[in-house]
């Protein structure tokens, strides 16, 4: 989406696998483009399957009023331009994405489906298209932290490409797990600066807030917090709102949080930010990016 023919002319030279085109203008700038370099670009059709994922609205990308993709009214200038273009462009593959953090598997059932009619129709007319991306989406439980519920979302999805797929030896399948693989094998950890009683709420202020984990503020996202400390059996317990030194009333990393009472300079836990935590960092208001760790062979080093 969006790609910059500063970003296409480095691709095309870095030989990159395929360009998963968005509209018959990107199409037409990628054709542009190699033919000055006088390369051919493998082209991908990212198609929107008009397919409701059930996940959060800003992170929905299949359906049709989405930014995403394209439907098949788009085909009659797509395939004009790939006609007029013999010598720069090369149909390899049709692409879906239909959003993120999707827990349930139908979506991406009913996607495949809609769409495979479609690839063999267009592989009648060029040989060359032999790649069906299926995307990635895959969603993680933020609120349990089940990992034996997310091994077997994968299993179902992987058994039901497995049989879809079977017997279609002239495809090259891909998927493009992202979330599902990293989210949960990630902690920020962040220390309790002050502690802030009122009449209405208890506040846990800490020295991480939305300019190091956005996903809260940003889709109301939960995730996990606990204290980095014994707990014991007995600890008493408050209700915190745990809250980040960011200027905004959005900073809030979990609201009416059951945990032991916390005091000044304990240190608490953020689950299952591996996916979407760093990268989408920044240094807001003046602050520095978090430092990275990482567990590896029995060791921490850092990132």
């Amino acid at each position: 989406m969006g790609k910059t023919e500063e970003e296409i002319r480095g691709a095309l030279e870095f030989q990159i696998g395929q360009f998963n085109v968005e509209s018959p203008q990107e199409l037409l700038r990628v054709a542009k483009i190699a033919k000055s370099l006088g390369v051919v670009a493998p082209v991908a059709f990212r198609m929107n399957p008009d397919v409701n994922p059930q996940t959060h609205p800003y992170i929905r990308t299949g359906f049709r009023e989405n930014k995403f993709g394209m439907d098949v009214s788009f085909l009659p200038q797509l395939e004009k331009i790939l006609d007029s273009h013999p010598q720069a462009l090369q149909l390899k593959g049709l692409t879906l994405h239909i959003g993120s953090q999707i827990q349930e598997m139908d979506p991406f059932k009913e996607s495949i489906r809609k769409t495979w009619p479609l690839f063999l129709q267009l592989k009648e007319k060029y040989p060359s298209l032999r790649v069906f991306d299926v995307g990635g989406g895959l969603g993680i439980d933020y609120e349990k932290g089940d990992l034996q519920s997310e091994e077997q979302r994968i299993r179902h999805y992987g058994d039901f490409l497995n049989q879809f797929f079977s017997g279609k030896d002239d495809v090259e399948v891909i998927c493009e797990p992202g979330r599902i693989l990293v989210g949960p094998f990630g902690l920020l950890v962040t220390q309790v600066q002050y502690i802030k009683s009122t009449p209405y709420k208890n506040f846990a202020i800490v020295d991480t807030g939305m300019h190091h984990l956005i996903r809260p503020a940003l889709y109301s996202a939960f995730h996990r917090i606990f204290p980095l400390r014994d707990l014991g059996t007995k600890d008493e317990r408050d209700v915190y709102d745990v809250v980040g030194p960011i200027c905004e009333s959005a900073d809030v990393l979990g609201k009416e949080r059951v945990l032991p009472l916390l005091k000044q300079g304990d240190y608490l836990a953020i689950a299952d930010v591996g996916a979407y935590g760093a990268v989408m960092s920044m240094s807001y208001n003046s602050h520095q990016l978090p430092k990275e760790y990482v567990f590896v062979n029995g060791e921490v080093k850092k990132a």
